[in-house]
């Protein structure tokens, strides 16, 4: 994990924004206005109003999580792809698309001729 000097800090997640969100919000908090703040960091200013806002409502002082959030399409078959390159470990992504439409899991798999 990286480190940076003060203000700038990389959070335990590797995000630069926990520092930075930190900065607007102490300047919110010393009576700036929002558009004073936007220009100052150049951010936009309803970024700095949903800042301020998530502090009010939930006392979250840095930015949201960034993705992480969807669970795969796959998970509940992750079993079977395991099984499947287990037993054969030279299996193509096209081999294992194939086997997924068999089992009619809803999955994108790059088209490689396969109807």
């Amino acid at each position: 994990m990286a480190y940076l000097s003060h203000p700038w800090r990389w959070s335990w997640d590797g995000s630069l924004f926990t520092g930075f969100a930190e900065r607007v919000l102490r300047a919110c908090e010393r009576g700036d206005s929002p558009s004073q703040i936007a220009r100052r960091f150049e951010v936009s200013r309803v970024w700095v109003y949903q800042v301020w806002q998530r502090l009010k409502e939930t006392g979250q002082r840095g930015s949201l999580r960034i993705g992480g959030y969807r669970r795969s399409r796959l998970a509940d078959h992750d079993h079977h792809l395991r099984a499947w390159i287990k037993k054969e470990p030279d299996l193509t992504l096209a081999e294992l698309c194939e086997r997924l439409k068999a089992l009619d899991v809803p999955s994108k798999c790059p088209h490689y001729g396969i109807g």
